[in-house]
């Protein structure tokens, strides 16, 4: 595996499994909006919350085909450390990458939501329920922002 040697990993047992490409096959990533700048706090925020309809991920129209997912579908996006369910919203944003000759899927997940918000459109399922806890080698902030994931249309 390829890893950063120096990177903290905390020993949390399985849930801090890592993904591996035959199980998990797209690569996610992790993202702020920039209308909720203010974090996972803007869940509690009436105006901000009131922006967007609900959690979502970002998916390319090929992988949408590939997987017989339409835009506005409930999907569930899994990991070896968890699964969520949120809306799918196909977009042209997130692209297949062609990495050595081989087709690799992305997608995107934002943060703010979770399970308390002021309004229905701020609760839904966790995005760091997904992700392992693997720390910056310099500050040990937790480093969340891209991981093997796979995705199923429905809420598996």
């Amino acid at each position: 595996m390829n890893n950063n040697p120096v990177a903290k990993v905390w020993d949390i047992g399985d849930l801090n499994k890592l993904g591996k490409p035959d199980q998990y096959p797209i690569v996610l990533t992790t993202y702020r909006l920039t209308e909720h700048h203010a974090a996972g706090m803007s869940r509690h925020v009436p105006w901000l919350s009131a922006m967007f309809s609900g959690h979502f991920a970002e998916i390319s129209h090929e992988l949408a085909a590939e997987r017989g997912i339409a835009n506005g579908d409930m999907i569930t996006v899994s990991t070896p450390r968890g699964k969520i369910h949120l809306r799918a919203m196909v977009t042209e944003r997130f692209q297949t990458f062609i990495i050595n000759g081989k087709r690799v899927h992305h997608m995107g997940i934002p943060w703010h939501w979770g399970w308390l918000g002021v309004m229905p459109a701020a609760i839904g399922d966790v995005t760091n329920d997904l992700v392992a806890s693997i720390g910056d080698p310099t500050t040990y902030i937790q480093e969340s922002k891209a991981l093997l994931c796979d995705v199923k249309k429905g809420e598996v």
